[in-house]
């Protein structure tokens, strides 16, 4: 199973990608969800079969763990493909926004390079 996680503490502002594999146990999943005090987590509206073969989709054995781990947390669905977006699509906006720019050896925070090839 691979997950994608965003991690934000807007009391620190920062923002946090991930993406790893885990076993089937979701013990990767379960370290990280130990490391911090989560307020809400927002995932797939809807859910995949057993297993979380479906792209894009929570499994049911992940959404248990969720509620397990964070059992105070507020859950907020998102629909997928509109609010709940891919990697790729995520990574666009995010270059598209210049939200993160690259710092140049000048110490400008301007990025000169051409995205357009990624977009």
């Amino acid at each position: 199973t691979e997950y994608g996680v965003c991690i934000v503490d807007a009391a620190n502002a920062t923002v946090e990608l991930r993406q790893f594999a885990d076993d089937g146990q979701r013990s990767r999943l379960r370290t990280l969800l130990c490391g911090g005090e989560f307020v809400e987590y927002i995932h797939p509206a809807a859910t995949g079969a057993a297993g979380g073969n479906e792209k894009g989709l929570l499994a049911p054995e992940t959404a248990a763990v969720l509620k397990h781990m964070l059992p105070r947390a507020t859950r907020s669905p998102a629909r997928v493909g509109e609010e709940f977006w891919d990697a790729n699509k995520t990574i666009a906006m995010l270059k598209r926004g210049r939200y993160f720019p690259s710092e140049s050896k000048s110490g400008n925070d301007d990025d000169n390079s051409s995205d357009a090839e990624n977009d």
